[in-house]
């Protein structure tokens, strides 16, 4: 239960029968379409439910048995400079009427935290990977983590710009040229209803985002990764715990607005 009127529930998509995700994609298709123009279900499957994945967890947000949203979370492994990467990739949407409710806090934070531990028993190298298709789900990305890059305070590494370009290519992300941290999803749009529901609010992170992704109301998004070692991942954690902390509190006393 994420609030008294929304439900939640896990699903294993490898777990599901054919009929079984069909019939789920297809609801998730309804919530995606109500918020973007222009993309059709079989490109909706080719982009979130493709064999590129090792592992596919979904959440799907109810209320009153209707989907109100969603959060994908699938992990693919790459292998970069004789290393390998085990990469989670977060996408999620959520219906105008319940945006800024922070429906994706716990199910992300505990999802990412068994992740980043199974990672660490099998020695592998473990990075978040995320598109934000707004400055708004920028801001939230970058206010929620402690590593994160892009960043309007400090330039990427080189090593992780060698990431971003294995990313877009092993998951045939267009992006743009000479820019591997931004995408570009042709013939895409935002609703109007979206666009008046978002918090337009002026910050350096939105700022910066709307710098290198001016038209992300036509399907331009940026790149995020969140990359971890063993410092920095137990950093994350404890970040992600106190986080959910306050947005527990907060929603006991019914302080979320």
């Amino acid at each position: 239960m994420i609030e008294s009127n929304i439900d939640s529930k896990k699903y294993k998509y490898k777990n599901l029968s054919e009929p079984d995700k069909t019939k789920l994609i297809l609801s998730l298709y309804q919530v995606f379409k109500s918020i973007w123009h222009g993309y059709s279900l079989d490109q909706f499957k080719k982009t979130f439910f493709n064999d590129n994945y090792i592992d596919d967890d979904i959440y799907v947000f109810t209320v009153e048995k209707t989907i109100i949203g969603y959060l994908l979370l699938r992990t693919i492994r790459i292998e970069m400079d004789h290393k390998i990467y085990s990469i989670m990739r977060i996408s999620a949407n959520i219906t105008n009427q319940y945006l800024g409710k922070q429906l994706t806090l716990i199910p992300t934070a505990s999802s990412g935290i068994k992740f980043f531990l199974k990672t660490l028993v099998n020695k592998q190298y473990f990075a978040i990977f995320l598109t934000a298709n707004s400055p708004s789900s920028y801001s939230a990305i970058i206010n929620r983590s402690l590593f994160k890059y892009p960043s309007p305070k400090k330039p990427i590494p080189f090593r992780y710009m060698a990431l971003f370009t294995l990313i877009s290519q092993r998951l045939k992300i267009p992006v743009k040229e000479n820019l591997s941290f931004v995408c570009q999803y042709s013939g895409i749009k935002l609703n109007n209803e979206t666009r008046k529901a978002m918090k337009w609010r002026h910050s350096p992170a939105r700022e910066f985002y709307k710098k290198y992704c001016p038209n992300y109301t036509s399907g331009e998004a940026m790149i995020v990764i969140i990359p971890l070692n063993l410092f920095t991942g137990f950093c994350e954690i404890f970040h992600q715990i106190y986080l959910a902390s306050i947005y527990k509190i907060k929603t006991l006393f019914g302080l979320l607005r």
